[in-house]
């Protein structure tokens, strides 16, 4: 188990949410949400040692939902992507998926999904597809695959697109589709 404990701190000076400026945040319905999440991730409330990877990240996942109830897409995105150790598979949503809490990283990436950029519409379609293909719905995985293969096409990301490409032949394999898999 991770304790992730630490990593509240870190997180909310991230986000750029400073407890004592809370009062100043119109209008009153964003001031609610930061407030939750000022109290989520400051909460002295530690999980004891046999909690769960999902206990031990509600936090996190509860300051996603309030940021997104606050339309706040670019502090949403840093939960998200927040770094809980060295290397790129120690991002948020990466733990999520190694955990196998595959259902919370559809569900984070599914809310994040148009609201910023392109490239992390990508990331989006690629984890919601892993996850279901984790999931075995792998008519899911493909849909999912296939929309972020257009899209690194379009926005002519040759790296993204070999990664697609692999993860949708997989998919494809996973439904005993040899031919379909064989022509990628």
């Amino acid at each position: 188990m991770s304790d992730l404990s630490s990593y509240r701190a870190i997180a909310l000076k991230e986000i750029g949410i400073a407890p004592s400026r809370l009062k100043t945040i119109k209008p009153a319905h964003k001031r609610a949400c930061y407030r939750a999440i000022v109290n989520w991730l400051s909460s002295d409330n530690a999980t004891g040692t046999d909690a769960s990877n999902l206990e031990r990240s509600t936090p996190f996942i509860e300051t996603f939902f309030h940021l997104a109830a606050a339309e706040s897409w670019d502090k949403a995105k840093e939960i998200f992507t927040l770094q809980l150790g060295e290397t790129e598979d120690d991002q948020f949503y990466t733990k999520l998926g190694t955990w196998g809490y595959y259902q919370q990283q559809i569900n984070l990436s599914e809310a994040l999904l148009g609201k910023l950029d392109k490239d992390t519409d990508s990331v989006c379609l690629n984890v919601t597809g892993t996850a279901f293909d984790s999931l075995s719905l792998y008519e899911q995985a493909i849909a999912h695959y296939q929309k972020n293969l257009a899209l690194n096409q379009e926005i002519g990301d040759r790296k993204g697109e070999g990664l697609t490409y692999g993860n949708l032949g997989n998919a494809q394999m996973s439904l005993i589709e040899y031919t379909k898999a064989e022509e990628l």
